[in-house]
């Protein structure tokens, strides 16, 4: 019965919890397409998907708005010094 206990808590657990953080990577991964095909709905729909997964999904919600931004020199500086302050 210990032995029963022990896998469940070790091995198991371990699993279970890499195959969620894969779903929402793979779930995420679908969303970044959509970004640069511009399809916001279909967009919407994997991140839903992957937060039912995992909460690290919500990493990417910006990058809709973020993806068509130029990056000059200034907008990075300006950007890192708002970081760091």
């Amino acid at each position: 019965m210990l032995a029963f206990v022990l896998f469940y808590l070790v091995i198991l657990l371990q699993t279970l919890c890499a195959l969620r953080q894969g779903l929402s990577l793979a779930c995420s991964l679908f969303a970044i397409i959509a970004v640069v095909e511009r399809k916001k709905i279909l967009f919407i729909f994997w991140v839903l998907l992957g937060l039912s997964f995992h909460f690290t999904t919500l990493i990417i919600l910006p990058l809709y708005y973020v993806y068509g931004l130029k990056v000059t020199v200034k907008s990075t500086i300006l950007l890192v010094a708002g970081i760091y302050d």
